[in-house]
């Protein structure tokens, strides 16, 4: 049996061809990786070129957004600004005291609930370690008063708007027999600690300290509660004696 024979010419045929095997074989797995990569750094380009119109946005909002900012920090600094820094006893006492001495109402027990706290800022003033709590100073009175001193009374508490003071509960029953009314009145005093301003003291001016005797009638003793006295100046407190 003779064996056949691949001349030359057939040897670079099949090589050519093999060449060409490996040639279109390269190209197609080559072609698809670059195809899945181009695929994926296209995805990637989208992701950022979103990352870069977001940022750019943003920059252009910038003075907006800073404007906003300052606008709600001088809101937060005037809500601030009309509440006291602190509510006291002493400051309580005196409040009742100029309510007895300008309304004509007479107080005859008075109760007290203080700190009661109501919410806590969650940003801190400039120059405070700690943010801004809200409290209010809860009075609970007892009263007897003419209808007109009633009516005082309420005008009254409505016009301590630097004392930010409301009333939750007032009760009111007509004695007959005396032709007076009497009942309770709640009163809250709100305030706000951690604001960087200081309490102020009430000024209790006019005030006669102690007596020549304390078996008989002092001199200069000073007015009690009057009706129709009109409201207090700013600053001003009822005169007394302790």
């Amino acid at each position: 049996m003779k064996k056949a024979k691949i001349s030359d010419s057939e040897i670079k045929l099949l090589l050519l061809l093999l060449a060409l095997i490996l040639l279109a074989a390269s190209y197609y797995f080559g072609y698809n990786r670059n195809i899945t990569a181009a695929q994926k750094l296209e995805t990637q380009n989208v992701t950022d070129q979103q990352t870069v119109d977001r940022l750019e946005d943003m920059v252009r909002k910038r003075p907006i957004v800073e404007k906003q900012i300052e606008t709600l920090n001088k809101t937060v600094d005037d809500i601030i600004a009309r509440y006291p820094s602190l509510v006291t006893t002493e400051k309580a006492i005196s409040i009742v005291q100029d309510l007895e001495y300008y309304s004509g109402v007479t107080v005859t027990s008075i109760g007290f609930l203080m700190d009661n706290q109501v919410m806590a800022f969650t940003q801190t003033v400039e120059g405070q370690n700690t943010p801004p709590t809200g409290y209010y100073a809860q009075l609970s009175m007892n009263y007897v008063s003419s209808y007109e001193g009633y009516k005082s009374m309420l005008l009254y508490v409505e016009s301590l708007t630097k004392d930010r003071t409301t009333i939750p509960t007032v009760s009111a029953s007509y004695d007959p027999v005396t032709d007076m009314l009497q009942g309770t009145v709640t009163l809250n005093m709100f305030y706000l600690t951690n604001t960087g301003r200081e309490y102020e003291p009430p000024r209790f001016d006019g005030i006669l300290k102690g007596k020549d005797s304390i078996f008989g009638a002092g001199e200069g003793i000073a007015a009690g509660p009057g009706e129709g006295l009109g409201w207090p100046a700013e600053g001003d407190t009822a005169a007394g004696t302790l």
